[in-house]
C-alpha cells in the first residue's frame, strides 16, 4: 500500500483541518495504547495515498526513539489518541 508521510514541524493541535487529509488533533498528541499506558507522542502521520486515509503514526517514543503503528482503529479523544487493541 503506498503511503505518504506528512513531517510535523512542531506539535501542534487544530480543531478541524486547514489541509486535505489533516487529522485535527493528532499532530504532537499523547499516544496510549489500548490499556491506557502512554506510549509517546505523534512526530508525524503517514497516509494511504489511495484513499487519503491515515495509515501510520509515527510515535516519537516515551522511550527513546521513533516507531510506526497502524493508524487503523485509532481513536482520538479530547487530549490524546488511543491507538487500537
Amino acid at each position: 500500500m503506498p503511503v505518504a508521510q506528512v513531517p510535523l514541524t512542531a506539535p501542534t493541535r487544530t480543531a478541524r483541518p486547514t489541509a486535505p487529509g489533516e487529522v485535527p488533533g493528532w499532530a504532537g498528541a499523547e499516544v496510549r495504547d489500548a490499556a491506557g499506558a502512554v506510549v509517546g507522542h505523534v512526530a508525524a502521520i503517514t497516509f494511504d495515498v489511495q484513499t487519503c486515509a491515515p495509515a501510520q503514526l509515527v510515535v516519537s517514543l516515551a522511550g527513546g526513539g521513533h516507531a510506526r503503528l497502524p493508524a487503523a482503529g485509532a481513536r482520538c479523544r479530547t487530549d490524546h489518541v488511543v491507538l487500537a487493541a
